[in-house]
């Protein structure tokens, strides 16, 4: 990325629908944890493929199962992603998952291992995952402005340097590209807890932070009626206090560094949106 961030470009495949992103992978993607081991296979049959496993798909029904959906397709619909091979245990999810992804334009195939049986499915899938690969593998880069730029920050295993270091200086990275449109990212609902009010004050409109105080508070009511005494025994984590964190609070204004000074909160998107 050059320097003068008013002219700045990075370089990045543009996909079918516009977006534009950093990484070209090809993924093989399990509907159900059924499919887990038959998407390994293809991936370890084609070198330079990426299989995603879980340990979710079955058992799942109302909003748990859209909020499935949702994080598979988006999972394949990400800019990151050059095409997708889809094994499901069962058609129908299966081509609910690829009709999604198909609605980009890039290139999709799922399989149902149902119709055709684990090694058949295993050896059809890799066929395909072969070609998608030597296709992504010709794919050229090319320059696009930062107003192109999607960039997600996510803590991991926060002491008490992260908000003196670490978390300010994503902080300042935030306030040079928020001028110049990028699309920053920041998902950290259960780690601004005692800070909340911090970033509420940052929301653009009252809209916006009407529905950021919604999400807050929905996740604190989840916690309320399920919890057994307090967050203590996962927030801040045992890896957070013996990185020298004694409270959530202070590992929220940690967390919170990561927004930057000058960044407002433009809009609230919900899980998997």
């Amino acid at each position: 990325m050059s320097q003068d961030l008013s002219t700045a470009t990075f370089s990045g495949y543009r996909r079918e629908n516009g977006r534009v992103g950093v990484r070209n992978h090809v993924i093989i993607l399990p509907v159900d944890d059924l499919a887990n081991a038959a998407c390994e296979a293809v991936a370890n049959n084609i070198p330079g493929t990426m299989a995603l496993p879980h340990p979710y798909g079955r058992l799942q029904f109302g909003e748990d199962l859209e909020l499935h959906f949702r994080t598979l397709i988006g999972t394949g619909c990400n800019p990151n992603v050059a095409a997708v091979v889809v094994i499901g245990i069962e058609n129908g999810w299966t081509q609910k998952i690829v009709d999604g992804i198909a609605a980009t334009g890039k290139p999709v195939t799922g399989f149902g291992i149902e119709q055709h049986g684990d090694h058949e499915t295993i050896m059809k899938a890799s066929k395909v995952a072969k070609e998608y690969l030597q296709w992504a593998s010709e794919l050229k880069r090319e320059e696009a402005p930062v107003s192109e730029l999607w960039v997600s920050t996510k803590c991991g295993e926060s002491d008490t340097t992260s908000g003196c270091g670490a978390n300010p200086t994503v902080g300042n990275a935030f306030d040079k590209l928020y001028p110049h449109k990028a699309t920053l990212l920041f998902g950290e609902t259960s780690e601004i807890t005692g800070g909340e009010h911090l970033v509420a004050e940052r929301c653009r409109t009252d809209e916006v932070r009407e529905r950021f105080m919604f999400m807050f508070d929905r996740y604190q009511d989840l916690i309320d009626r399920f919890k057994t005494s307090d967050l203590s025994d996962s927030q801040p984590t045992k890896g957070n206090i013996e990185g020298g964190l004694t409270t959530i609070e202070e590992k929220a204004l940690g967390n919170i560094q990561k927004i930057g000074k000058e960044c407002l909160v433009d809009g609230v998107l919900d899980k998997a949106e």
